[in-house]
């Protein structure tokens, strides 16, 4: 059969080639582009009409926060110790092949959080098969958070009341470990989020309205019913990016004024670890085509285990209802009734 080339010549037109116009023209139109209110659709307009070439969006990066001064942004209170009036304890767990990170956050009526602890729980996936080192860590790890911490002032501790953990690693391990432990009714819930970081460039899209599979539709998040031999998961889907963005919004505002975050007692030394992580990786502006200016995030160092910990605590605050003094409180999604825990699983 014989082969037929088809070869195309292509013309572009631009200013230069512009004989009815002179050069003083193109300039003034430039000048007058620069200073139009929408600076941005005006500079695109002269790229793609006047000088025939595609439009580049400005990438804008916001005010990172300082990971020495957010070490420094402690409340006197020991590790471990909750403020005074402390209506409610949630937990982010972000879980890897050989560990879990974990962040607690105490949050007070004024919509304050305070992390009364962080840390690591080691897996023994050097010495077992990989879903059982997980699942053994889980279990040990939720042990210590039903145990919960003391409160200032108060006798008893608190557990936590909602328990995030990341699924992206293995998620059907995790379903399972969330459905054994919520067989006495504690609500550890598995989630995931979406996000220029975690989902290669996947954005998270909010349903329109609840179904048979999307059970509660909150503020960025939602809850999706997920059927599995022997139990129904209930996955807690997350816009990542607009959730780091409050997390950090909250560890800028100044630790006196309602809606701050803060830290227990530590040395700069001590915190310098988890604040790295916190500002592991930072936001920045974006024009999408369709969407106008979207905030990203993108990454300045891989250890990044501790703020994904933190904004996952801060998401469990709202399922709980914590809001900011002054602002409207919402319904938290609905509390689903125990199920019972896949059998031969160990």
């Amino acid at each position: 059969r014989a082969l037929h080339v088809h070869q195309t010549l292509g013309f572009r037109w631009s200013a230069t080639n512009n004989l009815f116009v002179s050069a003083g023209d193109v300039a003034a139109d430039e000048w007058r582009a620069s200073r139009r209110a929408d600076e941005d659709n005006a500079l695109r307009e002269i790229l793609q009409f006047v000088w025939a070439m595609p439009y580049k969006p400005p990438r804008l990066d916001l005010t990172p926060l300082d990971p020495e001064k957010l070490a420094r942004k402690q409340q006197a209170l020991p590790r471990g110790m909750a403020p005074p009036a402390t209506d409610f304890v949630t937990v982010g767990v972000d879980v890897n092949k050989y560990m879990a990170h974990y962040a607690a956050i105490a949050w007070t009526p004024d919509g304050s959080g305070h992390v009364l602890d962080y840390g690591i729980q080691e897996f023994r996936s050097d010495q077992l098969a990989t879903e059982r080192a997980i699942v053994l860590g889980l279990r040990e790890l939720f042990e210590v958070l039903r145990a919960g911490w003391g409160v200032h002032g108060e006798p008893k501790p608190h557990p936590a009341d909602i328990v995030l953990v990341d699924s992206g690693w293995l998620p059907d391990v995790i379903y399972r470990i969330c459905g054994e432990a919520n067989a006495d009714g504690w609500r550890f819930r598995p989630a995931k989020g979406y996000g220029a970081v975690q989902q290669r460039d996947r954005t998270y899209r909010p349903p329109k309205k609840p179904t048979t599979l999307v059970v509660h539709i909150a503020d960025q998040y939602h809850v999706s019913r997920i059927r599995k031999p022997g139990q129904v998961v209930q996955l807690v889907e997350v816009n990542a990016d607009a959730w780091k963005s409050r997390t950090h919004e909250r560890l800028a505002t100044p630790a006196e004024q309602a809606g701050a975050l803060t830290v227990f007692t530590a040395s700069a030394n001590q915190h310098r670890s988890y604040a790295r992580h916190l500002t592991a990786e930072k936001p920045v502006e974006v024009f999408v085509p369709g969407k106008g200016v979207q905030i990203q995030w993108e990454v300045i160092r891989r250890n990044n285990h501790w703020l994904d910990a933190t904004y996952l605590a801060v998401v469990a605050g709202d399922m709980a209802g914590v809001k900011v003094a002054g602002t409207q409180q919402t319904p938290g999604p609905p509390q689903p009734a125990a199920e019972p825990a896949p059998r031969g699983q160990s």
